[in-house]
């Protein structure tokens, strides 16, 4: 099973979220806040959510990272509200992939069975599952608010 790619975040600035202005935070992030929910539960550890206000990665610039060795996910501050959905979930997604064996992001993860196909790592599958999670939760709200209901 490949590991998860190896990030260096020790250039990340984090903040304290009650130190900025709520109405400057995407609604998702102030939702997260007031309902005082500060992690991700993967059953096997917990993923803390950390937020940042300029998240730099390893010298590139982001909008969220999950640090598999730290059970950290960093989230960026400075997007709109439709992209902090997405991100969100794109790196819940991550620690869901690789609690099944799909983990790792190395672009030379190419699958020999579909050589005509697009690169198939870690990230383009969790993009692709991320985003029609999001499609699928917007176009059945009522479904989804069941499905909530049962757990």
């Amino acid at each position: 099973m490949p590991r998860p790619r190896k990030i260096d975040t020790s250039d990340v600035e984090i903040f304290n979220i009650e130190t900025i202005k709520p109405q400057s935070l995407p609604k998702i992030f102030k939702k997260l806040v007031e309902a005082e929910i500060t992690h991700f539960d993967a059953g096997y550890r917990r993923f803390a959510f950390i937020f940042s206000k300029n998240l730099v990665v390893s010298g590139e610039k982001c909008w969220g990272v999950t640090d598999f060795d730290k059970c950290t996910i960093f989230l960026g501050v400075n997007m709109y509200d439709e992209t902090a959905q997405e991100v969100l979930l794109h790196e819940i997604t991550h620690v869901l992939l690789e609690i099944v064996g799909l983990g790792g992001g190395g672009s030379d993860e190419v699958s020999d069975e579909l050589p005509h196909h697009p690169v198939i790592n870690n990230e383009y599958i969790t993009t692709l599952i991320s985003r029609v999670q999001l499609m699928s939760i917007r176009l059945n709200p009522r479904l989804y608010k069941i499905l909530a209901a049962l757990a």
